[in-house]
């Protein structure tokens, strides 16, 4: 199965963009880069979800706008390229190295209108689902 999958990654920072190619090497995956929103440097499609008037529309820090601006910049490409899926990093993500094998068995396994899948390390509030490849677990987050 071939992973789409983008990184995103700031144009100011060849070192992180260095050690997350290495990491993707390493699990073998191959990521196409997504230069990152730099702070409130927010492309004008963007503006709405952060901006009212001009001002700030939340007490997000500029680090958490780049951020969260750069993930909806990734989920855009993904919808603009007819993706039905993709995995989408941040530059200091840690990489299994079976990661191919685990997106392919939760794939293989998630339930049906499913939306989004968060691969992290450990979270309290969950409802395991599904066994998955490389002693991973499928589990939805339960509500708050």
């Amino acid at each position: 199965m071939k992973i789409p999958a983008f990184y995103i990654n700031l144009d100011s920072d060849a070192s992180r963009r260095q050690r997350i190619e290495r990491e993707l090497e390493r699990a073998g995956l191959k990521a196409e880069r997504l230069a990152g929103v730099n702070g409130v440097d927010v492309p004008p499609l963007l503006e709405r979800f952060f901006f009212e008037n001009g001002a700030p529309a939340s007490n997000l820090t500029p680090g958490e706008v780049g951020c969260y601006a750069s993930h909806l910049k990734a989920m855009q490409l993904v919808l603009h390229r007819g993706l039905d899926w993709a995995l989408i990093l941040e530059d200091d993500a840690r990489l299994h190295t079976r990661l191919a094998e685990i997106i392919e068995s939760a794939i293989e396994r998630v339930p049906a209108g499913w939306d989004f899948i968060k691969l992290c390390r450990y979270s309290r509030a969950v409802r395991p689902l599904r066994k998955l490849a490389a002693g991973r677990m499928l589990v939805r987050y339960n509500p708050v």
